[in-house]
């Protein structure tokens, strides 16, 4: 009488099924893939914003020793490209008298950024008219 071949135990046993981990850990890189293909794409799409006057706002006013008062004043480079010196002047002008002049520099605004700067003056802005400008700025 004749047996038929017997196969080997390791060949008939079912491969072990993908455990739910493995699935978790891969939809995990999936998504991470896509997110940054995702956002890749959305920044090519932006059209590039060049070099512009940095935007300057005052943010408060506080008084300083000696009767003198600070103007805090933040200055934003909304453009693409980083901005070297930039100087910031501010102009108070009270009555008729001649404006009262402040000014500061920015040696180094990212683009994307913003920096504060302190100006001090001897009268208080709500005594006048304040006018805050970007004088001029460079490229690296």
């Amino acid at each position: 009488m004749t047996t038929a071949p017997q196969t080997p135990a390791a060949a008939t046993e079912p491969e072990s099924p993908i455990q739910s981990w493995e699935w978790i850990a891969a939809s995990l890189g999936l998504l991470i893939v896509l997110a940054t293909i995702g956002i890749l794409l959305w920044s090519a799409s932006q059209p590039a914003v060049k070099a512009v006057a940095p935007s300057v706002r005052q943010v408060a006013v506080f008084p300083a020793n000696g009767g003198l008062t600070t103007v805090e004043v933040q200055v934003e480079n909304l453009c693409d490209e980083t901005l070297i010196e930039i100087e910031i002047e501010g102009a108070l002008t009270i009555g008729t008298q001649a404006p009262e002049i402040a000014s500061a520099t920015i040696t180094f605004l990212p683009a994307k950024s913003h920096r504060t700067v302190f100006l001090v003056f001897h009268s208080h802005p709500s005594d006048g008219n304040l006018i805050l400008r970007p004088v001029s700025y460079q490229l690296p």
